[in-house]
């Protein structure tokens, strides 16, 4: 994972605020499982944590994606109807964090102004394209683990890594997240084009 990538987690979820009063999910922290209400985590007025212990850094696990996919999308739809304007077909980051948005949407400044306004949303949303970034490496590199660990002989062992090399290495390319919007604003999750799989 690239230190980029890390170190856009990390503002995403630094000014996470405690706080009560929406959905509660239980979510895997660096803490361990934190009873979290994500309205209040992505608040649009966080105040800032006494330490970073205080705040519960969302690991990029299944359930978390799935549970911030949940709460981001219906957050997201209540946004875009209370501006008048409809989703984009997707909406991805570059390298530098700056959001990139399809070409053909014609409400591009009207999204942009709504989630200068709303910035508990737009750390939400950002939160989640690194999360997924984090899983997508992670699964990656899944069947390398499994080989590894199957492997008996030093022969073995060299062929798994020989295989898995391209994966292994600094200049690794990182996949290309996007979050899907559906005509009512449900959020979908890809690393390259195809699907996550959140298992």
């Amino acid at each position: 994972m690239s230190s980029d990538v890390a170190s856009v987690l990390m503002q995403q979820q630094e000014l996470a605020p405690s706080g009560a009063g929406g959905k509660i999910y239980s979510a895997n922290t660096g803490n361990g499982y934190e009873e979290l209400d994500f309205d209040a985590y992505f608040s649009d007025t966080p105040s800032a944590p006494k330490s970073l212990e205080d705040v519960g850094l969302l690991l990029p696990s299944a359930d978390n994606i799935a549970a911030l996919t949940e709460h981001a999308s219906a957050r997201f739809q209540q946004v875009l109807d209370s501006y008048g304007i409809p989703a984009p077909d997707s909406i991805s980051y570059d390298e530098r964090g700056n959001m990139k948005l399809p070409a053909d949407y014609q409400y591009r400044d009207e999204l942009e102004q709504a989630l200068e306004e709303n910035s508990g949303l737009d750390r939400e949303l950002r939160t989640l394209n690194a999360l997924a970034s984090h899983y997508a490496e992670i699964q990656k590199l899944a069947p390398f683990r499994e080989e590894y660990s199957a492997a008996g002989t030093q022969a073995e062992i060299n062929a798994v890594l020989q295989r898995y090399n391209h994966l292994l290495k600094d200049n690794n390319s990182y996949s290309k997240i996007a979050l899907n919007f559906s005509d009512d604003g449900s959020i979908s999750l890809t690393a390259d084009g195809n699907a996550i799989q959140l298992t």
